[in-house]
């Protein structure tokens, strides 16, 4: 519910790259096959048929992507109009915000951009309806970095808050917090990139398998 985008560009530029780099592999192989007189038909068709394969696989990951990417900016530009017409109705506890965020299948980060979005229009007085209201989305910005941080944690920040505890010391806590959280989430950035190396491994793999099966 939380990660309903599952293509990341980072692994698009991956898998393009290794597409590349397997293309390379297959001219090199054709080029040694001339040099040693064995570029038989059943080898050129094995070749050119594991091109096509793997060309056709990356066409179909970046179409998904591109098709992601405008299904995203489609949910957003309804769920701004939605956004809007609560806050000028009822004027939610961000809480409330973040949960509404969720019914509708969008991220945090999602919601950030909406909110942004529809601030930079109450900062050139393009919506007036919810330039009223400039305070309240003032509001959900300052609760930005407090909503990255896990739950439990923010629940002792609210805690902090209602205490009244000096905001400057609050802010230093978020922002030391939020640097520890980023460094624990390097390793899952590390095993993306790993997890698209296997596949480009698998994938040679594969193809060297396949090749061998059919070589006459």
């Amino acid at each position: 519910m939380n990660k309903p985008y599952l293509i990341s560009e980072s692994f698009v530029k991956i898998i393009f790259v290794s597409t590349i780099i397997l293309m390379l592999f297959v001219n090199i192989f054709v080029f040694y096959l001339k040099q040693q007189g064995d570029i038989t038909m059943v080898n050129q068709a094995i070749l050119l048929g594991s091109f096509l394969f793997i060309y056709v696989a990356f066409l179909v990951i970046t179409y998904a992507y591109m098709l992601r990417d405008l299904m995203r900016a489609i949910h957003r530009y309804f769920f701004i109009n939605l956004l809007k017409k609560v806050v000028i109705h009822s004027q939610p506890e961000y809480r409330d915000i973040v949960n509404l965020t969720k019914s509708k299948n969008l991220t945090h980060t999602d919601l950030v951009v909406c909110i942004e979005k529809i601030y930079s229009k109450v900062l050139i007085g393009k919506d007036q309806k919810i330039e009223k209201h400039k305070k309240t989305i003032q509001g959900y910005i300052k609760e930005f970095p407090i909503e990255r941080l896990p739950e439990h944690i923010r629940r002792n920040i609210k805690i902090l808050k209602s205490a009244k505890v000096d905001n400057e010391l609050i802010n230093t806590i978020i922002a030391d917090t939020q640097k520890l959280v980023d460094t624990n989430k390097k390793p899952l950035r590390t095993q993306k990139h790993l997890s698209a190396a296997s596949l480009f491994v698998g994938l040679v793999g594969i193809y060297l398998s396949v090749y061998s099966i059919y070589q006459p």
